[in-house]
């Protein structure tokens, strides 16, 4: 039977015989002392390390999926609170202009760092401007 010399020996068998062989001197003596063919802990050796290195393969892809699916949550979270701000941005302004006649934008943002406030600004400046609204900026 081809592989059978393989299934005589129990995993726990090979395991241990592995772990003695990482510390011994000679592997000439520990085969005899395990009464096994010298070539089996050498064979035994190399498809641990091909099974280590294809955990290590898998086990790195795994984190770097697990960091990509963070980096995702934190996206959504990001624009989950920008959609939250226009909602609210637009709420208002639809409110100033039914109260003004529906001229004018104003944009007061005191929670917001003035950053932000800018990079929001530069990007719905565009559209707003495209729609033929101006841009006021009101100091708190």
């Amino acid at each position: 039977m081809p592989g059978g010399w393989w299934l005589k020996y129990s995993p726990e068998f090979r395991a241990q015989a592995l772990d003695r062989l990482k510390s011994c001197d000679s592997v000439s003596a520990l085969a005899r002392e395990l009464k096994i063919p010298r070539k089996w802990l050498y064979l035994w050796r190399e498809r641990a390390r091909v099974t280590e290195g294809a955990q290590t393969l898998e086990d790195r892809e795994k984190e770097r999926l697990r960091k990509r699916v963070a980096e995702l949550e934190q996206l959504v979270g990001r624009q989950t609170a920008e959609i939250d701000f226009f909602k609210g941005a637009l709420r208002k302004v639809e409110e100033r202009r039914q109260n003004n006649g529906g001229t004018g934008v104003a944009l007061h943002c005191p929670r917001l760092p003035g950053q932000l406030v800018t990079e929001l600004v530069t990007e719905i400046r565009p559209a707003l401007e495209f729609g033929g609204c101006e841009l006021a900026f009101m100091q708190a």
